[in-house]
């Protein structure tokens, strides 16, 4: 009987604890780069070499498609030992000679999961899915061959991942390890003795990772949003993983300045509202990192919001404003910049959102920014959350019924505040109007120069 040998990467230590697991339900929380998709390759070669069916399944088709790519380069292997491995590209599927197949899956519409029995299956990031694909669908498919389940993602809030994780837990001793290279206090944690016999929990942050630079991964880590760095990192089950902004009353210790202070610059981010909506102005001292003034109007049409922000820049020694453009924002930002207002356009879309709302984040998880104790914005921070949604990606917002207007005004005055890698062309000071001869250009202001996120 001939024999292939495969090459796979190095398992590290921690790695090595949940593979040699022999729960039958493994759970695993950890933080990004670990290396959870590596470990689980080999883990299901195992399944289907000796004649298993074997799903991977991922939340969404991207995921799929790289886990589709990692199968490929093993496969490779495979063929070229001789060992005849054939592929469906239409079906993402692996079959084996033994009779053992893979199949790569997206749980992005879980109706069309439904099938035959398995003896094996990953879902990979399993936070993003959606609850019913373990409880209704996949986890049936397991009962007769009484097959294996490799749950693991990164932690996103106390859904449907932390209660089969906390399930997995319970009645268990907990053993903690720690090792050369943690971050602070940081270690592993397992559950592998006592409780449900067929469950077993794992607990590690990124840092278990011993094939990671510590010392990036320590400096990235100080430039992260608190909740960001609990979740994507440490991979913790927190009160409210959905909350943005952290230390908002902390940060809310700015004092007011209802005109502009001499030598200082000032830049101003305008969320404009439609009818029954709120129109904000965010106005911040750059120097100070500091929001010295805001201001929020009702049921106003657009050539009195323009008025009134005209009014506002003056005062504040010709200020620029950072406003959304986004297709239907154009006409209202042109004619802002054609009443004499030095507009720097923001690209909106679902992801320059995210960056400048997860830059604004951190600003606050540092206490890096200062802000007016303004009742109803504070109240704005404090509720804006983030969401998943179907396919697993991540949408920011405000709670149904509640407004979001002070916090995108905050975003994009933040946003403008600190892009100093950039230069501003135009630059406010209160003596008057300063244009920088090696950036600015006649008609800048009217053409929109401003880099824009895509």
């Amino acid at each position: 009987m001939s024999t292939a040998e495969i090459v796979f990467p190095e398992l590290h230590w921690a790695q090595k604890l949940i593979y040699n697991s022999d729960a039958r339900i493994r759970v695993a929380s950890c933080g990004r780069r670990f290396g959870k998709s590596a470990m689980s390759v080999p883990m299901c070669l195992e399944v289907a070499l000796s004649g298993g069916r074997v799903w991977w399944l991922a939340p969404t088709f991207n995921n799929a498609i790289e886990a589709e790519e990692a199968f490929e380069t093993v496969t490779r292997q495979l063929r070229d030992a001789g060992v005849s491995v054939r592929q469906s590209k239409q079906q993402h599927k692996f079959m084996f000679p033994s009779g053992g197949s893979i199949q790569v899956l997206s749980t992005t519409q879980p109706a069309n999961l439904r099938g035959a029995g398995l003896d094996f299956v990953v879902l990979d990031e399993a936070a993003f899915m959606p609850p019913e694909v373990w409880r209704s669908i996949v986890k049936p498919m397991l009962w007769v061959s009484k097959g294996r389940a490799f749950i693991i993602s990164t932690a996103f809030g106390r859904n449907w991942f932390y209660e089969e994780f906390l399930h997995a837990t319970e009645g268990k001793t907990e053993h903690r390890v720690y090792y050369e290279g943690a971050i602070g206090d940081e270690c592993g944690r397992l559950w592998v003795e006592g409780g449900d016999p067929e469950y077993a929990a794992f607990q590690f942050p990124t840092s278990a990772n011993p094939f990671i630079d510590r010392e990036i991964l320590r400096r990235d880590s100080e430039r992260m949003a608190q909740v960001d760095f609990e979740r994507e990192f440490l991979s913790e089950f927190t009160d409210d993983q959905s909350a943005v902004f952290v230390n908002v009353d902390d940060c809310a210790i700015a004092e007011e300045q209802i005109e502009a202070k001499i030598g200082h610059q000032y830049i101003i981010g305008a969320d404009l509202g439609r009818v029954n909506d709120f129109t904000v102005f965010s106005v911040g001292d750059i120097a100070l990192r500091s929001q010295v003034f805001v201001v929020a109007l009702k049921d106003t049409d657009y050539r009195t919001q323009i008025e009134q922000l005209k009014r506002l820049s003056q005062r504040y020694g010709n200020s620029p404003v950072v406003m959304e453009t986004n297709g239907i924002a154009d006409p209202i930002a042109e004619f802002a910049s054609e009443a004499g207002i030095d507009i720097i356009p923001f690209h909106s879309s679902r992801a320059s959102k995210e960056i400048v709302i997860r830059k604004l984040a951190i600003a606050f998880s540092t206490k890096g920014i200062k802000i007016l104790p303004d009742k109803r914005q504070i109240k704005e921070l404090k509720a804006f959350q983030a969401t998943l949604r179907t396919g697993g990606t991540i949408q920011y917002g405000a709670p149904k019924g509640l407004h979001d207007d002070h916090v995108i005004a905050m975003a994009l005055m933040w946003y403008g505040m600190t892009q100093d890698d950039e230069g501003i062309a135009t630059v406010a000071v209160a003596q008057g109007l300063y244009r920088d001869p090696e950036i600015y250009k006649e008609g800048y202001n009217r053409r929109w120069w401003r880099h824009n996120l895509m």
